[in-house]
């Protein structure tokens, strides 16, 4: 397709091609870097990271950017609840839908609209009432179910900051828009 576009010749061309998931494949990719184009690529996910983009964040050298703050709900002997259902969460993904990188003996089980159960595999569980980072598994759901979020950085105070991505709406219209 883009041998075809670049014949008609009108000007250069940038060819923007992959995400995430397939960013190193395209970049190593002969056809695609040996063209009469200006060959680009668009990981935008990786730029926040989740567990599914870990391996390209690495690739990268980047780090995990966002995390989802829970508070523990409800504690049994082997089991607690956080106040992040999949209305917070990665909804699109089964479970488990995140990781609790300060917690790696819990594993996340199906979640509620509001609710996350969490089964004690190993070690300790959180106190009632704690609060707890989770890595979603999908960053860009989740990102588009929040309208602001906290800002960390070494040695400065949280700094709250829009979402300009979430919630968009898409129109479609039959006919011409109205006036």
């Amino acid at each position: 397709m883009a041998e075809a576009v670049a014949c008609i010749g009108k000007g250069p061309l940038e060819l923007v091609t992959s995400g995430t998931h397939s960013f190193s494949a395209a970049l190593d990719h002969p056809r695609l870097n040996g063209g009469p184009w200006h060959h680009r690529i668009s990981p935008g996910t990786v730029v926040l990271s989740d567990l599914r983009s870990e391996p390209a964040a690495e690739l990268l050298g980047l780090r995990q950017a966002a995390f989802v703050l829970a508070r523990v709900v409800s504690r049994g002997r082997d089991r607690v609840t956080l106040d992040a259902g999949s209305k917070a969460i990665a909804p699109d993904r089964p479970a488990p839908n995140c990781h609790l990188p300060a917690w790696p003996g819990l594993v996340p089980l199906s979640p509620s609209e509001e609710h996350l159960p969490l089964r004690r595999e190993h070690g300790a569980l959180p106190d009632h009432g704690a609060a707890v980072l989770l890595v979603p598994d999908h960053v860009c759901t989740t990102v588009n179910l929040y309208r602001e979020c906290l800002l960390l950085r070494p040695g400065e105070g949280p700094t709250r900051a829009a979402i300009g991505a979430s919630g968009h709406r898409l129109f479609f219209f039959a006919q011409d828009p109205p006036a």
